[in-house]
């Protein structure tokens, strides 16, 4: 934990991180991150937890559960979706179906993507 330090990619100084995210010389440059460790070694915490020795952290938060995720069958919801906005349905496996999904008041960018307000 906290086992890394930052260094701007202008210049190439080397200095912890103070979450900033800026050069102490005031480059515009992208900072990047250096690991003291070499490999990635994965606790046996839940979730992202796994990976505590490389989050710029400094502590272990005390985490009781995981992440939990669910595969969709049916519907998915596109970035930024509100309720009450059209949702992503599968993707279609032939003209027929898109044909059918455009008579039943679906809005289809392409093949591969069909949306239906619910």
């Amino acid at each position: 934990m906290g086992n890394y330090q930052i260094q701007c990619t202008a210049c190439g100084q080397v200095y912890p991180d103070t979450g900033s995210n800026e050069c102490p010389d005031r480059h515009a440059a992208l900072q990047r991150t250096v690991y003291a460790a070499e490999r990635l070694h994965c606790a046996d915490l839940p979730g992202m937890m796994r990976f505590y020795n490389w989050l710029p952290i400094h502590h272990t938060p005390a985490v009781t559960a995981g992440p939990v995720t669910y595969k969709s069958e049916v519907l998915a919801t596109p970035a930024n979706w509100q309720p009450g906005d059209k949702l992503v349905v599968p993707a279609l496996k032939s003209k027929a179906e898109m044909d059918k999904r455009l008579s039943e008041g679906y809005e289809c960018k392409d093949w591969y993507l069909c949306f239906k307000k619910i």
